[in-house]
């Protein structure tokens, strides 16, 4: 009765549900729910997380910023003790997200990004880096093509005529997509659908 009901995990076990938040791509939901899924390649951007300790606190007091600058290897910087209030207990952690190739090496690569961050002043022209390391994500960030960004559209349009209980909200939603956006749409959301305490 297009309500989803029970929720099978991996590893086989069964867990009975009244109500789904889905926050990652629609496209997963479509694929358990044996939805029609259309047929749009998808091209992915190479993508790295750069995480550095750094000897210094950060001149930003934001949570996270995003770069727009092109020529840039920084696309979104995380300042973690601004997330945590506590800049003088915490360590001076980041991590920058990078997209796109730039055929350097991984070193070459980290000195560029803190010479970005210093050169945008974010953090202190003296500040050193005590520690660096360097995830690389299979599939990165999709190029957002107007055929990828309608198939996403059709998909949650699909999801939300078929099941009656469900909740697209971050990744799955097709109207927020930065971080800030998305709480405030989730809280939204949610306190309409369950209410606020």
């Amino acid at each position: 009765n297009n309500n989803i009901t029970e929720v099978t995990t991996q590893s086989g076990k069964k867990l009975q549900c009244d109500h789904v938040v889905w926050t990652i791509p629609p496209v997963f939901a479509l694929k358990l729910l044996d939805l029609p899924l259309a047929n749009v390649p998808v091209r992915f951007c190479p993508t790295s997380l750069h995480h550095f300790v750094l000897d210094r606190p950060f001149l930003d007091k934001n949570f996270y910023t995003n770069v727009y600058d092109t020529e840039s290897a920084a696309f979104r910087v995380t300042f973690y003790p601004n997330i945590n209030h506590e800049p003088t207990e915490s360590p001076n952690t980041c991590t920058v997200e990078v997209i796109g190739e730039f055929n350097l090496e991984e070193q070459a690569l980290n000195d560029r990004i803190i010479s970005e961050l210093k050169s945008l002043g974010y953090i202190e022209p003296l500040a050193q880096v005590l520690s660096v390391s360097t995830t690389k994500l299979a599939m990165g960030f999709p190029q957002l093509s107007t055929d990828f960004v309608n198939e996403k559209v059709r998909q949650v349009e699909v999801l939300e005529s078929k099941v009656e209980n469900i909740t697209l909200l971050g990744k799955a939603s097709k109207t927020e997509f930065f971080v800030y956006s998305i709480l405030q749409e989730a809280f939204g959301q949610l306190t309409s659908k369950f209410g606020g305490h």
